[in-house]
């Protein structure tokens, strides 16, 4: 499985996604408290602690040198404010594929912060990682992320009953999918009709 190797930043100019720092943590674990529905919407069993953050960050250079984990604070661009974070996992390479997250603080919300943030990631993993494809899974009343996956171009290819359990109750979980083609036309229709002969 190849290293990944995260950016210093990639910017819009308007957030900025970095490596997770220790200084984040506090912040990262404000915003679990801020909005106590996070940690469940986000399929964790347990909400993080300030220590487990940190363990979690000690561990991210391995996790990236194993090629399972790639995880980015998304930042505001021109005063650096944490505003949440962006995480590729659950990576087959030989299938060119990751799974995709992101989640940010409640008052970070309502700015349009997290579809920036997803178009910068997902660019990245999809020029710089040479991914083909990435998913996205969420729970059926996560109407929320639905709303985003669909924002952002994937598709809906099915739901899963009772998949997972979490924090002690089976949920169904629906999945969708983003294929480079896609992401590559979305970004630029006109090259994509121009190859293919303007048949559609």
């Amino acid at each position: 499985m190849p290293s990944i190797e995260l950016p210093t930043a990639l910017t819009d100019d308007v957030v900025t996604l970095r490596p997770l720092e220790e200084g984040d943590v506090p912040a990262y674990v404000q915003a679990f408290r801020d909005d106590p529905t996070l940690g469940s919407m986000m399929g964790m069993e347990l909400d993080p602690t300030e220590s487990s953050v940190r363990r979690d960050i000690a561990h991210a250079p391995e996790l990236r040198r194993s090629g399972r984990w790639a995880e980015l604070a998304v930042t505001h661009a021109k005063h650096g404010t944490f505003l949440g974070v962006v995480v590729f996992h659950g990576f087959s390479w030989a299938d060119k594929r990751a799974e995709f997250s992101a989640w940010l603080a409640p008052d970070a919300r309502g700015h349009g912060h997290a579809a920036r943030a997803a178009r910068i990631a997902l660019g990245w993993a999809f020029e710089t990682l040479g991914l083909a494809r990435v998913e996205m899974s969420t729970t059926t009343e996560n109407r929320a992320a639905q709303r985003f996956a669909r924002n952002l171009g994937f598709t809906y290819e099915g739901t899963m009953r009772a998949r997972n359990v979490e924090r002690g109750r089976p949920v169904d979980v629906l999945f969708f999918g983003l294929l480079r083609e896609d992401w590559l036309e979305r970004r630029n229709p006109a090259s994509r009709r121009h190859a293919l002969g303007d048949r559609y």
